[in-house]
């Protein structure tokens, strides 16, 4: 169930970053999301929503910041460093949803 939370985080953050700078990739990521949702919902016990929820906010406020550093970074290497970073966490939550 955390990993499903973390991973709801993840491309929310995603989602958000693409909404601004690449709207048709957004549509697919929010599919994605739905996706991780479903499963927190199928395996969440009762009562752990709010830990679930500070999972999901905690991740997506690291994950915005890799992305802004991603994107507005001054020095090139560390902007690549942390693009690459950020696309490997949602690749490993994408890796998670079955087909």
């Amino acid at each position: 169930m955390r990993d499903f939370a973390v991973c709801a985080g993840l491309l929310s953050a995603a989602m958000d970053d693409q909404w601004m700078f690449d709207g048709p990739a957004s549509e697919r990521t929010a599919s994605e999301l739905g996706a991780v949702v479903a499963l927190i919902e199928a395996t969440m016990p009762e009562g752990a929503g709010r830990q679930v929820m500070v999972w999901r906010i905690d991740t997506k406020v690291a994950q915005r910041d890799l992305l802004h550093r991603a994107r507005f970074q001054r020095d090139p290497r560390l902007a690549r460093t942390a693009a690459a970073r950020a696309e490997a966490l949602a690749a490993e939550c994408r890796a998670m949803i079955p087909s």
